[in-house]
């Protein structure tokens, strides 16, 4: 394994949007095949959280490209869909919404009186 291949993100500091813009256009450009496991890793968990909710259709590639690696077995530190979940620090549900095309933001809906 490569040492860009590693899995361990325990450490991995917190990108700022710049950073994740910055580090979306540059994958764009490798093509999201040619990304290393570990790069593809650290690109999907960069967008947990608020950034995920603003770039999940920039992110969707990157999620089906990460499935289609585990269920190829091609990630083996990473044997299950649940278990990248869990790295990644986002539900299993988001991620399926997210590789079907679905993940929106919640719209807020006013109640009238």
């Amino acid at each position: 394994m490569k040492p860009d291949d590693t899995v361990e993100m325990e450490n991995e500091p917190v990108w700022s949007e710049e950073q994740i813009s910055s580090e979306l256009e540059k994958a764009k450009r490798i093509g999201v095949r040619n990304l290393s496991n570990g790069a593809l890793l650290r690109l999907c968990r960069s967008l947990r959280g608020r950034f995920l909710t603003h770039y999940w259709a920039d992110a969707r590639p990157f999620f089906v490209e990460l499935w289609r690696r585990i269920e190829n077995k091609q990630i083996a530190d990473i044997p299950t869909k649940t278990e990248a979940c869990r790295l990644l620090g986002i539900s299993m549900r988001w991620a399926e919404k997210i590789v079907e095309g679905k993940a929106k933001k919640k719209e807020q809906r006013t109640v009238r009186a």
